[in-house]
């Protein structure tokens, strides 16, 4: 007996520094060469198939029952789903002009058919069921911000690449619905839920604004700096300094600083405040983003804030305090500000655990699903709408 146990002390020895000396290694196998999925002024090779396996999956019958099986899990997934593909598509026209007429139909097929869902089975479709349980501050209300505000974004980015009578008059409708709405309400902000305030889902909406001021040559931002006004004084965190991700009608926040959230919402942030945008990008970075030898990985919640993990943060390695989620999303902000260093480890990190299952024209990674896909896709082709809006021209 004491015999095997020096045996298996040993194994274990052995194994633990087998795995000391490997560990610091591991993620050159995992590394790959980033150009096959970023490219500064084109469409890299690993994102045409990214981009592939989602036409499939909204043009094909069969594919597309990935979509209906997301609802089952949440009806906003849908929603987002349909929103970063559309987001995606823009900027994919706007780098890669062989694209155009392919990403024009396809957006518009889906704009329309989510403004035909809306309006027929109202916003509970795209919504989950608490969305009707209680009324919303303003009784009158039939609109959220959480689906008019990426549908007002779905409807520039469609614009900026093409604009046409049908989606500027549609525009201009979720707009001035939002902004009418803002204005009534006394913290300048519109409910996505009931007495629920969503502070991504307003930055998704300035970017809206933003882009249509380019497109017509008008000029709204005096609304979004107020609400920022009002959200640097009310809004942020105490302890860590960046925005809280959810509030009520008194500002009061729901929660601290969610980061399956708070990435995306640097990187729409920064359409109206690049300064504001890249000072939470580097408070995100602190607070949020590990490594762990060279790969990257990201926290849903400071440790100064005990949140909860909620369906939208993908599940998490608790013994890690790793969001998966928080983790996809930081992709995005990482590219939006030029963090390749970082990017690289969050890279090592999806091919490792995000299982990529590739063939010879399509990609998708198994660990996720489609609405992770599409995130991922946006997070390689984002930024052209940004650089034409800086330019000033087209």
């Amino acid at each position: 007996m004491k015999k095997t146990l020096t045996q298996a002390l040993k194994g274990l020895l052995a194994f633990i520094i087998g795995l000391l000396i490997w560990l610091p290694f591991a993620h050159f196998c995992f590394q790959g060469d980033t150009a096959e999925y970023y490219s500064e002024d084109s469409l890299a090779p690993k994102a045409k198939k990214l981009l592939n396996r989602q036409k499939i999956v909204w043009t094909d019958p069969v594919a597309r029952q990935e979509i209906e099986t997301i609802r089952k899990s949440n009806p906003e997934w849908d929603f987002m789903w349909r929103s970063y593909f559309v987001f995606s598509l823009s900027n994919i026209a706007l780098r890669d002009p062989s694209y155009k007429a392919e990403a024009l139909q396809l957006m518009d097929s889906v704009i329309d058919d989510t403004i035909s869902h809306i309006e027929k089975d109202g916003y509970q479709y795209f919504s989950m069921a608490y969305f009707s349980w209680n009324k919303f501050n303003d009784s009158k209300n039939t609109r959220t911000m959480f689906v008019d505000g990426e549908v007002a974004l779905m409807l520039a980015g469609r614009r900026i690449v093409e604009d046409s009578p049908k989606y500027k008059k549609r525009y201009e409708e979720y707009r001035d619905a939002m902004l009418s709405r803002m204005q009534k309400d006394k913290i300048f902000s519109v409910e996505s839920y009931p007495n629920e305030y969503w502070t991504y889902d307003h930055m998704v909406f300035f970017a809206a604004l933003k882009i249509g001021d380019y497109i017509d040559k008008t000029d709204y931002s005096k609304h979004a700096r107020k609400w920022l006004e009002m959200a640097k004084a009310k809004l942020l965190h105490k302890a860590t300094g960046m925005f809280v991700s959810g509030y009520k009608d008194d500002a009061y926040a729901l929660h601290g600083p969610e980061g399956s959230t708070l990435w995306l919402l640097t990187h729409f942030l920064r359409f109206q405040d690049s300064a504001l945008a890249k000072e939470q990008f580097l408070l995100a970075k602190k607070y949020l983003s590990h490594s762990f030898f060279n790969f990257g990985y990201c926290s849903e919640w400071p440790k100064s804030f005990k949140g909860y993990m909620d369906i939208d943060s993908g599940g998490a390695l608790s013994l890690m305090d790793m969001s998966p989620s928080s983790s996809g999303a930081s992709l995005v902000a990482c590219g939006t500000f030029g963090d390749t260093a970082y990017r690289q480890q969050l890279f090592s990190s999806l091919k490792f655990a995000g299982f990529p299952s590739e063939d010879k024209n399509t990609l998708r990674f198994s660990a996720g699903n489609i609405i992770c896909d599409a995130v991922f896709l946006y997070g390689m082709v984002a930024g052209a709408d940004y650089k034409l809006i800086e330019k000033g021209g087209k």
